[in-house]
C-alpha cells in the first residue's frame, strides 16, 4: 500500500526483463491496454487488486505462458 495513483504506463508491459508487478492496494485507475505484451515477455506474477482499474481484462494478459499468479480482484474489470 503505497498510495500510488494515476494510470499504469504502457511501456511497463513491454519490459521483457520484468517478472513481477505488485501494486495492490493503491489508487491506480484507467484500463489495462489491449496490446500489452511483446512476444518474449516472461511475466510470472501480476498483483493489481484493490485499485480503481476499469474495463476488461485483455486476452493477451491471460495468455502469458509463464504467468502463475494473476490477482485483479476489487477493481471494476
Amino acid at each position: 500500500f503505497n498510495c500510488i495513483s494515476g494510470t499504469l504506463p504502457r511501456y511497463l508491459w513491454r519490459m521483457t526483463a520484468l517478472r513481477t508487478i505488485k501494486l495492490s492496494g493503491n489508487q491506480i485507475d484507467g484500463s489495462l491496454p489491449r496490446i500489452i505484451v511483446s512476444g518474449d515477455a516472461r511475466m510470472t506474477d501480476i498483483q493489481l487488486s484493490n485499485n480503481r482499474l476499469a474495463g476488461s481484462v485483455p486476452l493477451a494478459m491471460l495468455l502469458f505462458s509463464s504467468l502463475s499468479e494473476l490477482n485483479l480482484e476489487a477493481n471494476k474489470l
